[in-house]
């Protein structure tokens, strides 16, 4: 799996896991997405998905990410 973390003054605030699964025409998935009690509402939640997002573009080399939930997802224009 591939997880990035959100920090803020050097402690975790959230996470977000994105793992490969054994089909390859739907890879790689959003597994886990969370982010502490007292920094939701400011964006981290946006921001671990952007950062996921670039890191599958760029590292993992694949066009998208699959995520079993649509929602919040298709209000950022992500399509089922």
């Amino acid at each position: 799996p591939h997880v990035i973390v959100a920090q803020k003054n050097n402690s975790p605030i959230g996470m977000i896991s994105i793992v490969d699964l054994d089909d390859p025409s739907f890879r790689p998935w959003i597994i886990s997405i969370y982010v502490a009690p007292e920094e939701r509402g400011q964006g981290v939640f946006h921001g671990l998905v952007a950062a996921a997002v670039a890191h599958a573009r760029d590292i993992m080399r694949v066009p998208h990410l699959y995520t079993y939930s649509h929602l919040p997802f298709e209000k950022w224009g992500w399509t089922r």
